[in-house]
């Protein structure tokens, strides 16, 4: 999109109070698999304790974006949200920690002179 001088920026939303979370909005499997116990526990999580209590206002997003689309030199990334920013940032650092503990393996894989 550069070449038609068009700025593009990818939004990474943390949670917003909207009913995104609410029984007409998730659907849950009628017959659960056991393997699959965790993610309907982290499902549940949602429902029951997030739904409601997301940390962020969905109109104040609104006013972000409007800003963002103001700026010359937006951010191709955007993480939104204090959870968003926080989630971020603990990838970031585990990343670094898995290239750091395994550089010279992943290093070695060049063509020996």
């Amino acid at each position: 999109m550069k070449s038609f001088q068009i700025n593009t920026t990818l939004i990474y939303p943390g949670y917003f109070r909207t009913d995104f979370l609410s029984g007409d909005s998730v659907k849950t499997p009628e017959f659960p698999i056991g393997e699959y116990e965790n993610a309907r526990q982290v499902e549940q999580a949602h429902l029951n304790e997030i739904n409601g209590n997301q940390p962020n206002d969905p109109e104040r997003s609104a006013e972000v974006i409007i800003q963002l689309s103001k700026e010359k030199k937006p951010p191709v990334h955007f993480f939104m949200g204090e959870d968003a920013y926080s989630l971020a940032k603990q990838k970031i650092q585990s990343l670094q920690k898995a290239l750091d503990a395994f550089k010279e393996l992943s290093s070695s894989t060049g063509y020996i002179k």
